[in-house]
């Protein structure tokens, strides 16, 4: 084995295990204990004596290169001739042999000198088929484009649009005021007052937890650029995705948030009357009527998918075929009656999710965090342990309940038809 690469391998494990003992006090929020000092010291001094000894490694091999036998040097003024063809390597080798001197004046801007012409003689008739015969798969030079080209795919971006706090609170306990009796009301001289009364209830949320791992070899993370990127990429991306689906559709559990979807109720507003041929915009308008009528007027936010936004745009007049656009809808067709309409290709096609977007809560316990780290077995096989996860507490009120609408457009558009 080439000692020189077995050394800066084994360089690479000891420093990246000196950086999981730093990420692991970073993440429990703690100092180093005696054997982990212990530990990441004699690693140190290890990697130390190792850059040394790769130092000189490096050097010899520089200077092995230097003493090298040159190829035979042609008198510069005549051209290279010989019975025999000599390959390409070695015509460039003649050409910069002869040309040295003129050649390291130009480089060090000494003097403006003229470099002789490279002239290459080919041996044979030359063609890409013949090259690649020979063994040389990567001529003509073959290049690597920069960077990698990710799937595409929908992105968390319901996740973001989420009202978020901050707590360190395990369990998360808020209260609510329940069974409300009484009312004031006007009395007379000497009257008794009338009685109210109400009782306070709690509701208790648990952190709930999202987490993935993957195992990459430390050759790869070493020899593949930008491989480390990559994989935190890929694992931020996967975390948030769960996470944002698991608070549109998930059903309440131990493990699992509870989906705003879960937590929304139907449209069921029979008052409406939008006519005979209601549109999209008819229905949403309808459902700002219910949440309103409910006193949720502020914060409001519609979701609809790409697909039913460019139906809501595309609506026209079943007369004479012109474009429809009602006068509660902005020129984009982006705000109804004052409410935003976000497209997000998260909510499913034909439904529609509104609501007062404060009444459903996410509190970070833990960040999103991505550590590398040998462990184990690892550490012999050189293999690198990836973990990501992150911690949230979900919180929605019971006496909100009624603050979200989740339905099908087809629904809410019968709902509202009249003849």
């Amino acid at each position: 084995m080439n000692r020189l690469k077995h050394l800066k391998e084994q360089r690479a494990a000891k420093e990246l295990r000196m950086k999981a003992i730093m990420d692991l006090c970073a993440t429990e929020n703690r100092n180093r204990s005696e054997q982990e000092k212990t530990e990441w010291q004699t690693l140190k001094s290890e990697v130390d004596a190792m850059r040394d000894e790769i130092s000189a490694l490096e050097e010899q091999e520089l200077i092995d290169a230097r003493s090298a036998k040159p190829v035979a040097k042609p008198d510069a003024a005549k051209p290279v001739k010989t019975d025999e063809p000599i390959s390409m390597r070695d015509q460039i080798q003649a050409w910069k042999d002869a040309n040295q001197e003129v050649i390291d004046l130009v480089r060090t801007k000494t003097e403006q000198r003229n470099i002789p012409a490279l002239e290459l003689r080919a041996v044979a008739d030359l063609t890409l088929a013949k090259l690649n015969a020979g063994g040389s798969a990567f001529l003509p030079n073959a290049g690597v484009l920069p960077g990698i080209n990710d799937l595409v795919r929908t992105q968390p971006t319901f996740w973001n649009r989420l009202t978020k706090g901050r707590t360190t609170l395990n369990p998360l306990v808020w209260i609510n005021k329940v069974n409300k009796e009484g009312a004031a009301n006007f009395i007379g001289e000497g009257v008794l007052k009338p009685q109210v009364s109400f009782e306070l209830a709690t509701q208790v949320s648990t952190p709930k937890k999202v987490a993935e791992r993957m195992r990459i070899s430390t050759e790869m993370l070493n020899d593949v650029p930008g491989m480390e990127s990559l994989i935190r990429n890929e694992m931020i991306y996967e975390i948030e995705k769960h996470a944002n689906d698991s608070v549109l559709t998930a059903t309440a559990s131990a493990t699992d948030p509870a989906g705003i979807t879960t937590l929304a109720s139907a449209f069921s507003l029979t008052t409406i009357e939008a006519g005979t041929a209601p549109t999209y915009a008819d229905a949403i308008r309808a459902a700002i009527a219910q949440l309103q009528s409910l006193n949720f007027t502020d914060n409001l936010a519609a979701f609809i998918n790409p697909i039913d936004a460019a139906n809501m745009d595309l609506s026209k007049s079943s007369d004479d075929g012109h474009y429809l656009l009602p006068p509660f809808v902005s020129a984009n067709g982006m705000v109804v009656s004052g409410v935003p309409v976000y497209v997000d290709n998260n909510i499913t096609v034909g439904n529609l999710l509104i609501g007062d977007m404060t009444k459903y809560k996410i509190w970070m316990y833990e960040n999103l965090t991505v550590r590398f780290g040998l462990d184990g077995n690892d550490f012999s096989e050189n293999m690198v342990t990836v973990i990501a996860e992150m911690r949230f507490h979900q919180t929605f009120s019971t006496n909100h309940t009624g603050a979200f609408i989740y339905d099908s457009f087809a629904d809410i558009v019968a709902a509202i038809t009249t003849t």
